[in-house]
């Protein structure tokens, strides 16, 4: 039998090999070898096959290591299985590295977002203060209403008054219903209620569009408690 490499890339080779070099004790260990790497029905029964014309004992491929002999024209050659596990162990090697790289880049997302986070309590904070203080103007606004139609009505109820009859046509009581004022008033209410008209129509507390009608209007009050004050001497 001439040499060749013990390599088959079929079980049709290592069958006909089989019935061709069956009497050959290498060729029988190296085909024994080679099929316990193949895990097919096949395999199993070509594999008793091959036990069963060895002398020898199964696991006993003889003193000359089986992985020596499979290539007999280039003994120095790598095995493909070892290559292949290489190459299945840099796969693993580059997909734990590309996790760790994901890992890292969660991390850095996560960072970020916990600094957005953050920034959105900041900014709801700011909003809430933001709501307080609108309520507060808002009651402010309510409270400056209130007073403004309460000096609407003032303002009516006195132009209503001022349009009475004078008192040399109707008598001093007039003068004291037009600003409120009971004919039996005593002094100091009716210095009171003086004080506090001039007070509400002062031109001062009006504005610039408005400062002429309020002049008018505290005139108007000083001559009708200036009648007054004649009316009870």
């Amino acid at each position: 039998m001439s040499e060749r490499p013990l390599k088959w890339a079929s079980m049709r080779e290592m069958a006909k090999d089989l019935a061709r070099y069956g009497d050959n004790p290498q060729v029988l260990t190296a085909l024994d070898h080679e099929l316990s790497f193949r895990f097919t029905e096949q395999a199993r029964r070509l594999q008793e096959q091959v036990r069963a014309r060895r002398p020898v004992a199964h696991d006993d491929f003889g003193a000359e290591p089986v992985v020596a002999r499979r290539y007999v024209d280039a003994p120095d050659a790598p095995d493909p299985r070892d290559q292949e596990l290489e190459g299945l162990r840099d796969t693993i090697s580059r997909l734990f590295q590309g996790l760790a790289d994901k890992d890292a880049e969660i991390e850095s997302y996560a960072s970020k977002l916990s600094s957005l986070q953050g920034v959105i309590a900041s900014k709801e904070s700011e909003i809430l203060m933001c709501y307080g203080e609108i309520s507060e103007k808002e009651q402010a606004l309510i409270d400056l209403r209130a007073r403004v139609a309460k000096q609407d009505a003032q303002i009516r109820l006195l132009s209503d008054r001022s349009d009475a009859p004078d008192a040399d046509e109707t008598g001093g009581a007039s003068l004291f219903k037009t600003v409120g004022l009971s004919p039996n008033a005593s002094k100091l209410v009716i210095n009171a209620a003086h004080k506090a008209l001039r007070r509400e129509f002062h031109p001062d507390r009006f504005p610039t569009e408005k400062k002429d009608w309020a002049e008018t209007r505290f005139r108007r009050v000083n001559e009708i408690f200036d009648q007054i004050a004649a009316a009870k001497a």
